[in-house]
């Protein structure tokens, strides 16, 4: 319910107001109330009013009314709420009670005025003010959250860069997490950067190996064209520059995300070569900062004592220079035993010149009987601390120590009868031939 305004300057001492009934007759009320007295507020909580005058609380003057210069219904507009509960008097207006008198007196000075009115709406306004500066603060941050969402570009495919500080460094995050889609998306064509081999086996065994951490990254201007970083590398520091470029979208991006290598010159027709358990086919392809190792998957072969790729960032070339394919030392071992293997199944045959055999023995004047030749070794066991002479990529030569003893019946001279002879001196060499988990032995006689 409205409230109407409230009466102006309270009477002056000794003057009590003028209403309908002349002077110093008491006014009547509007609804029939008892009379009201002078200089003391009507039975509905008014104080007595002059003719006219400046209203309460900033109100304009109101001039006197036609009915006489007595206290008349205030017809609005009124102040909005809220206001005291009922219940009101009939009438056009709900009452406000005033404090009772009397009044300080004074010439000229109004009486003490009720401000419950006031601080309520003034408590009214604040809070709005507070609800609107929520809501503002709230609506600010969702535009925050939307531009540096779905709308600014974030994701792995646009990634948000500010500067170009904030592109190398999302891109060496990406690195450090083994997020490949992440880190090719801040170069300035990702179609030209192969992933053939950026899978996520490969990135974690890189990581586990040589995990990218102590990032640092230098500051940047409107016109970098390069960025300082540092960063460790497992256990290599790394000092560096990585180069960027503005595109015409206003994004920052990288000139290289990734290095470019071909192992073609280390690869063998007959040795398998896997990046981290991948395996790699002939021709370039790209990896991404960290340190790679290149394995056969078999045991027989390797690719040298150092078979680790370090890229240590996007432009670098790593050394391929100590990555080559050979026989492992396990294979070694393989082949050696193949070796021995064959060595004594030729020493076990009937033969004086067993085929495919390093004991072969050539004597003119006399012919040996095979079903009864029997060889025997002599001296110290040839294959004790031997080493290769010579190996590569899927083969091994050895030379052996040949002493040896043979005995059976033999023919000469139109004479048949027991016989020796011996092969004493000199090595002879033997090769092993690698292919998968197979291996093939020939004596070179």
């Amino acid at each position: 319910m409205s409230q109407p305004p409230q009466g102006g300057q309270g009477p002056q001492e000794g003057r009590p107001p003028q209403g309908q009934g002349g002077s110093g007759a008491p006014s009547q009320p509007p609804h029939g109330g008892p009379p009201r007295q002078p200089g003391r507020p009507g039975p509905q909580g008014h104080p007595p009013q002059p003719p006219y005058g400046p209203g309460p609380q900033g109100y304009p003057q109101q001039p006197p009314y036609a009915g006489g210069p007595g206290p008349q219904p205030y017809a609005g507009p009124y102040p909005p709420g809220p206001y005291p509960p009922g219940p009101y008097p009939p009438g056009p207006y709900a009452p406000e009670p005033y404090p009772t008198g009397p009044y300080p007196a004074g010439p000229g000075q109004e009486p003490p005025k009720k401000r419950t009115g006031l601080l309520v709406l003034i408590g009214v306004g604040a809070l709005a003010l507070v609800l609107a500066v929520v809501a503002v603060a709230v609506n600010l941050g969702g535009r925050e959250d939307t531009a540096g969402g779905t709308g600014g570009g974030s994701t792995p495919g646009a990634p948000g860069t500010a500067s170009a500080s904030d592109a190398v460094t999302g891109y060496l995050q990406a690195v450090a997490k083994g997020d490949a889609p992440a880190a090719v998306a801040y170069a300035v064509d990702p179609s030209t950067v192969d992933t053939t081999y950026m899978t996520p086996a490969v990135l974690a065994a890189s990581a586990k190996r040589a995990p990218l951490t102590a990032i640092e990254v230098g500051p940047s201007d409107p016109d970098a064209t390069s960025v300082p970083v540092s960063y460790r590398l497992g256990d290599t520091p790394v000092s560096t520059s990585l180069d960027v470029v503005k595109t015409s979208d206003d994004a920052w991006k990288l000139v290289s995300v990734a290095s470019d290598l071909d192992l073609t010159s280390a690869r063998d027709d007959g040795v398998p070569m896997l990046l981290d358990g991948t395996k790699v086919k002939a021709g370039p392809f790209s990896v991404l900062p960290g340190v790679y190792r290149v394995t056969s998957g078999l045991r027989n072969f390797d690719y040298g004592t150092r078979p680790e790729l370090v890229v240590r960032y996007p432009a670098d070339y790593p050394d391929t220079a100590q990555v080559a394919p050979r026989i492992s030392s396990k294979g070694q071992q393989s082949a050696l035993a193949a070796i021995r293997k064959s060595w004594s199944s030729c020493l076990d045959k009937h033969a004086q010149k067993p085929k495919g055999c390093p004991n072969q023995f050539v004597y003119k004047d006399f012919d040996f009987k095979d079903s009864t030749v029997r060889w025997s070794r002599r001296g110290s066991d040839p294959f004790k601390k031997i080493k290769p002479q010579y190996s590569d990529a899927t083969t091994v030569q050895y030379a052996v120590k040949r002493d040896l003893f043979l005995k059976g019946t033999c023919t000469g001279g139109g004479r048949t009868g027991t016989c020796t002879g011996t092969l004493k001196g000199g090595k002879v060499q033997v090769e092993a031939r690698l292919s998968g988990d197979r291996i093939t032995v020939a004596w070179l006689v």
